[in-house]
């Protein structure tokens, strides 16, 4: 705790050390800012001051980078420590805890199965009441139609019988087997989305089915396509994009 605690100290005064270091710095950068913008680049002469200034605002730049540098490598290294204590501490909570994560898998996938076995009894259930209550009503209609056969009523004979050979009836409600529910549990249902076939996607997308936020540009491999590429790209849809400045060289 002594050295996590420590560390924050440190990282705290170097924080502090570059704003006073900024603070010394920002008038004369905020300045040569000022003087950039109001100047005019209207001759050969202003065109050649324009870039002499602009190497002294790279050296300039240089030698502010150099003056943080030790505070930003004292920085680095606060952050590099935790980053490795956080990495070490989150190593030693998954190393405890993958045990939990398996005994849930397990008792997860142990209670999926005894939740679809439930499902087929129910399923199983509703198909024996169904044919039950089928049988029953044809037996019902038999016997309606030897006793319309018994009083010489021959139209109820043949109603009757043209039911028994398509009966109507309504299916008992099956019986839901009961599942226990216990406490702190609840059933969690999680959707996704894979993509398998990349094609089909563009085709749908290209047709006005599917919104185009499902395809994702990869502004990386555009860039190194332009960058490798330049004037010759050619990809239908996409602009090249071309800026040219002057850059100081550092010499």
């Amino acid at each position: 705790m002594a050295t996590a605690e420590n560390e924050v100290h440190a990282e705290s005064e170097v924080v502090k050390l570059s704003l006073v270091k900024l603070e010394e710095v920002k008038p004369e950068t905020m300045s040569m800012v000022e003087t950039a913008e109001a100047f005019i680049v209207d001759s050969d002469e202003a065109y050649s001051i324009a870039q002499q200034r602009s190497v002294a605002a790279h050296k300039r730049k240089k030698d502010i980078e150099a003056a943080f540098k030790p505070m930003k490598d004292s920085a680095k290294k606060t952050l590099d420590q935790a980053k490795k204590t956080h990495d070490e501490v989150k190593a030693l909570i998954k190393r405890a805890t993958d045990p939990c994560t398996e005994v849930k898998e397990i008792y997860g996938r142990k209670t999926a199965e005894y939740r679809q076995e439930q499902e087929r009894i129910r399923q199983e259930d509703v198909r024996r009441r169904e044919l039950a209550a089928k049988k029953a009503e044809e037996e019902r209609l038999l016997a309606e139609a030897e006793h319309a056969d018994a009083i010489g009523d021959e139209a109820g004979v043949d109603a009757a019988l043209e039911r028994t050979a398509a009966p109507v009836f309504t299916p008992l409600p099956a019986a839901t087997p009961v599942v226990p529910k216990a406490k702190g549990m609840r059933k969690q249902v999680t959707y996704g989305a894979m993509v398998t076939d990349l094609m089909q996607l563009v085709k749908a997308v290209a047709a006005g089915q599917q919104p185009i936020t499902y395809l994702q540009e990869d502004q990386a491999s555009l860039n190194g396509a332009a960058k490798s590429q330049k004037e010759a790209m050619n990809i239908p849809g996409v602009r090249l994009l071309k800026e040219e400045k002057d850059v100081p060289t550092g010499r």
